[in-house]
């Protein structure tokens, strides 16, 4: 039986186009524009909404060549998905000329981009992009000028046109000539395949990189009860394009190990030092797994994509005076100075924020938010989640299971559990629920990162050959000048039952010995180790379809349909 298609009819009436053509001795042609604010939706589901900005206002304009008229003032419009499925677009310019006094189409020229200036319509209006579909019935002519995907609720694609009168215009054909023309936008209800199935899919046939945690995988003492699915090893394909960031590493060798530099350009790689022989060009972000039964702001429970970006640089996780916590910082996630600047510069893209390192609140300089920022799309794609800040009862840096790291994550436990003294003295209230867009990674998901070997032994120290060095979260050198990266999991630490030697400063990181082993550790918050941004993407953000056994890989990352 063949599906019912629904189908969304959008007039959008935002650029109505005269051109007026003056019938004297001399070809004169002037075209202008004026905007009607007109917006009628035919929907009962499926919504595409529409705004634009900057009115095109091109009066008394002659026939121009395309360098003159790329430089045009554009008329920029954006189309929102507003409904829970994907949607299919058209993009028309439709002709709505009496044919008496209609200009050819073929004189027109239309120039249309996206938000990142890459070019999807340049051409005259001829006759070969006409679309038999008109949305206006009483239109003469359709032209299609583009036609995309928008990916699920709150997707959006922003588009620039640019119209002028082609150089190629004729005296004979255009003297006393008018046109008149609507942009109309088409949507039809596309289904979408989230990038969570997607994963779950490619685990099949990619046992090598992709495991579950489960306790029916690995039993009670070692799975964990969400059984979630992640990508684990040395090098998994599990690269991801997002927020459009990418960083180039310079490789070089010591003593026949080789290793690498990050630079933010191909030019800086190149222009570095000398021992630098091959800049290979990385994107800056990576799939940890598909976490399940995580819970949103709202209190809907589900599936998400959890990634982690590269370092942002050397940061503490926290500062205080010298008269609090002995100046080593407070460890609650929630009031954190770290916290504080992920999730308002570095999440809305903003300048500003203080970020520390070292005691006494020691400023240092933070990262360039509005370079390295989530920008519009990326935000629409990260949920706001409640993320687990417990820990464990007491300090188990040395002896914790990834699965005990696991639930000690999602217990009750906070970080403080000590009398009054100068090393924990602070008046802030510690929780174990924490609402909010940016986080950093779990100890478990380090742990769960190794090798599937791996997975049935402590964190702490490592015996088994190749847990800490095959894990593609472990750093590698250069990547932190301290040689460690933050967890956002505070640790209860007492050096003795003197209360004077009980902190409540200390969160749990992963150092990188000088053996090449990863050491599961705490410090005290002031402390400047690596900062790797984690977030939870929407459980509906949906992949591009590629068949090519290496998406994920360096050179082909994951694509979200945007």
């Amino acid at each position: 039986m063949k599906q019912k298609q629904t189908k969304t009819i959008i007039v959008l009436g935002i650029i109505a186009f005269v051109l007026a053509l003056a019938s004297v001795s001399f070809a004169f042609w002037q075209l202008t524009f004026r905007q009607e604010n007109e917006n009628i939706v035919n929907s009962t589901c499926l919504n595409v909404g529409f705004t634009g900005s900057n009115d095109i206002s091109l009066l008394k304009t002659t026939p121009i060549d395309e360098e003159k008229g790329k430089e045009q003032e554009p008329y920029t419009f954006t189309i929102t998905n507003e409904c829970d499925g994907g949607a299919h677009y058209v993009i028309n310019l439709e002709t709505i000329t009496s044919e008496e006094k209609k200009l050819k189409e073929e004189y027109l020229r239309g120039y249309l981009t996206n938000d990142k200036e890459e070019v999807l319509f340049n051409d005259t209006l001829k006759d070969e992009y006409i679309n038999n579909e008109k949305v206006i019935k009483t239109s003469s002519k359709a032209i299609k000028l583009y036609e995309g995907d928008l990916g699920a609720k709150g997707s959006h694609a922003t588009f620039n046109l640019r119209l002028w009168l082609d150089e190629s215009v004729e005296n004979e054909d255009s003297m006393s000539a008018t046109y008149e023309g609507k942009i109309t936008v088409t949507s039809t209800y596309r289904k979408i395949k989230p990038a969570i199935d997607t994963l779950k899919e490619l685990a099949k046939t990619r046992e090598n990189e992709l495991a579950y945690d489960g306790i029916e995988t690995l039993g009670e003492e070692y799975g964990t009860d969400d059984n979630n699915l992640r990508f684990y090893g040395n090098n998994p394909k599990n690269y991801i394009d997002f927020n459009n960031e990418y960083e180039w590493h310079g490789y070089y060798s010591i003593d026949s190990d080789e290793l690498f530099k990050v630079y933010s350009s191909l030019e800086e790689c190149n222009e570095a030092t000398s021992y630098n022989y091959n800049c290979t060009k990385f994107p800056s972000w990576r799939i940890i797994g598909v976490m399940n039964n995580v819970e949103d702001e709202n209190g809907n429970v589900g599936s998400h994509l959890k990634i982690i970006r590269s370092s942002i640089g050397d940061y503490s996780w926290d500062s205080s005076e010298s008269n609090i916590n002995n100046g080593m910082g407070v460890n609650e996630w929630s009031t954190s100075d770290i916290a504080k600047v992920l999730n308002d510069n570095y999440y809305y893209k903003q300048s500003g924020g203080i970020c520390y390192m070292g005691g006494d609140n020691k400023e240092k300089t933070c990262p360039n938010w509005e370079q390295i920022g989530l920008d519009d799309n990326s935000r629409a794609m990260v949920s706001k989640i409640k993320w687990n800040t417990g820990t464990t009862e007491k300090d188990k840096a040395g002896s914790a299971t990834q699965s005990e790291m696991y639930k000690a994550e999602r217990s009750e436990n906070t970080g403080k559990n000590c009398p009054n003294s100068l090393s924990c003295n602070d008046d802030i209230g510690r929780t174990t629920i924490w609402p909010g867009y940016i986080g950093l990674m779990y100890p478990s998901d380090f742990g769960y990162a190794s090798p599937l070997n791996c997975w049935k032994s402590t964190m702490g120290q490592w015996n088994i050959s190749g847990c800490p060095s095959d894990t593609w979260l472990f750093l590698s050198y250069f990547e932190s000048e301290n040689n460690a990266q933050w967890t956002m999991i505070p640790t209860y630490y007492e050096l003795s039952k003197n209360a004077n030697q009980r902190y409540a400063s200390y969160v749990y990181n992963i150092k990188r010995g000088q053996t090449n082993a990863a050491t599961f550790s705490h410090a005290p918050a002031i402390d400047a180790y690596a900062i790797r941004p984690v977030v939870y993407l929407n459980s509906n953000v949906e992949f591009e379809e590629d068949d090519d056994e290496n998406y994920g890989s360096i050179d082909n990352p994951f694509r979200i349909k945007v």
